[in-house]
């Protein structure tokens, strides 16, 4: 008798506080100098890396704690998780490490042209900001559909309390990005729960006013006993999303690895 896969689903709340940037009184934005567009062309450049380890090196370019330390530690998570699921199988064997295919950054009258291997990132990077230490403090994103936003006011921690079928969720982020879609992305770590997947639809966010929207969840893999990845889900609607608040984030996962 042929065993079906046992759903369950993942129910978590995640409450949204307004953390501290860079002050803005040092934040400037002015005409670029050398030094500052030195610094822009090597965030970027390891940003389009897809490589984890030199993306978090690429942290030095970032003020602590502003916008662009979060958005910098969203992208290095994002890939940490595709490595992690490249390289381990259902029967926890690890092969040789693969990372994703590079992107590629342009850099051209104070505008970073950047096209990540993970498309949620593409777009146009302008207008960036600088603290009195010459790090970047945040930007304006434009995304391919020519939508515009600041990247400062748009990304916020979660603090997220959940344990529960042997899964531990812990901090995330939540990114408003300039069309108006929500991205979300949080820790799961499988503390004791078996092989366990997630599907890559059925998802839904119930935002601070109560309406749900779909999401769709990846990246998609196998997460093994003591396994740390990071799930993300983005919305195709622009739901409601502000500090202060709590929403839920429903995910479908199953106990298995087999689809």
């Amino acid at each position: 008798m042929k065993l079906k896969n046992h759903k369950l689903a993942l129910i978590v709340l995640l409450s949204i506080f307004l953390s501290q940037i860079a002050s803005p009184s040092f934040s400037l934005e002015t005409k670029l100098n050398a030094k500052q567009i030195a610094t822009i062309k090597s965030l970027f450049t390891e940003l389009a890396s897809s490589q984890p380890a030199r993306i978090n090196k690429a942290k030095k370019y970032v003020a602590r704690d502003s916008s662009a330390d979060k958005y910098v530690d969203l992208i290095e998570k994002h890939f940490l998780t595709s490595e992690f699921f490249k390289v381990r199988d259902k029967y926890g064997n690890v092969s040789k490490l693969i990372s994703d295919p590079k992107g590629s950054s342009k850099f051209n009258k104070n505008v970073i042209n950047f096209d990540s291997y993970f498309d949620v990132f593409d777009g146009k990077y302008s207008k960036f900001t600088f603290n009195k230490s010459g790090k970047i403090t945040g930007w304006t994103h434009t995304t391919t559909d020519g939508k515009s936003a600041k990247i400062s006011g748009n990304i916020y921690s979660s603090v997220i309390k959940y344990e529960n079928d042997g899964l531990k969720v812990d901090t995330g982020y939540l990114w408003k990005r300039p069309n108006g879609s929500v991205f979300i992305q949080m820790k799961v770590t499988n503390v004791s729960a078996g092989l366990t997947s997630w599907s890559y639809a059925g998802g839904r966010y119930v935002a601070a006013d109560n309406k749900f929207h779909s999401v769709e969840t990846r990246p998609m893999g196998c997460l093994t006993e003591k396994g740390i990845v990071y799930l993300e889900a983005l919305t195709s609607t622009e739901p409601v999303l502000a500090p202060n608040t709590d929403s839920v984030l429903v995910a479908p996962f199953y106990k298995s690895c087999d689809g």
